[in-house]
């Protein structure tokens, strides 16, 4: 997991066939990392290990990746049929997906055993 968070930084900025390209790259990725992450979450809170204080960051930040992600598919869609693409409006949302994502899975490790997150982390 932490090499696929080392991935996004370089989605942004790598010289792929276009920037559109990078955003659906960023996409498909971030949301493999995020949904493997809060499926171990899942299997945590349902063990009753998790402190509803950590149910409530957790979901604040995932709420705050599901709007930053939701804001980027929406730009894509906008780019892909503007006459003038906005590069920096759609750059803007791909790094606000790739912190938006940062956070709630780096909650999540914070907050899983050590064991667990190197299995998320897939070092285990």
């Amino acid at each position: 997991m932490k090499k696929l968070l080392l991935i996004i930084p370089l989605l942004v900025v790598m010289g792929c066939a276009s920037l559109e390209n990078n955003a659906y790259h960023t996409i498909g990725t971030v949301t493999t990392i995020v949904d493997t992450a809060m499926q171990a979450w899942a299997d945590y809170v349902n063990s009753g290990k998790a402190t509803a204080a950590q149910v409530d960051v957790v979901h604040s930040a995932y709420n705050k990746y599901y709007v930053s992600m939701q804001t980027l598919r929406q730009v894509v869609i906008e780019y892909k049929h503007a006459t003038v693409p906005d590069q920096a409006g759609l750059t803007a949302s791909i790094s606000a997906v790739t912190a938006a994502s940062a956070d709630v899975t780096g909650l999540i490790m914070q907050f899983l055993p050590p064991d667990k997150a190197a299995e998320v982390k897939g070092t285990k």
